[in-house]
């Protein structure tokens, strides 16, 4: 799954699903990062890409302070980190 890569799914040698309400819906259930990551696995995705700066800015104008914690704790955890560059991270 990617979100926020505008239409750059084109990079990817197989479909790559782009779903924000599910993302958004997966923030709005999840008490903490393990929640997040099992609703999203439940859910079928395995990997998410993630524009980070445009994540961030979604992140700040569009969730409820507990959803902005999940997500902040989430995406800041190294672990769960597959792969980062300039623009974007793969978990």
């Amino acid at each position: 799954m990617s979100i926020f890569l505008g239409n750059r799914r084109y990079y990817f040698d197989r479909e790559v699903l782009s779903d924000l309400a599910l993302v958004q819906t997966a923030l709005a259930d999840a008490a903490n990062p393990e929640d997040l990551l099992r609703s999203l696995k439940n859910r079928g995705v395995t990997h998410l890409v993630v524009g980070s700066a445009l994540f961030n800015n979604w992140v700040a104008g569009n969730l409820s302070p507990a959803s902005k914690g999940v997500a902040c704790n989430a995406s800041s955890t190294k672990r769960r980190r597959r792969f980062s560059w300039k623009t974007g991270t793969l978990f």
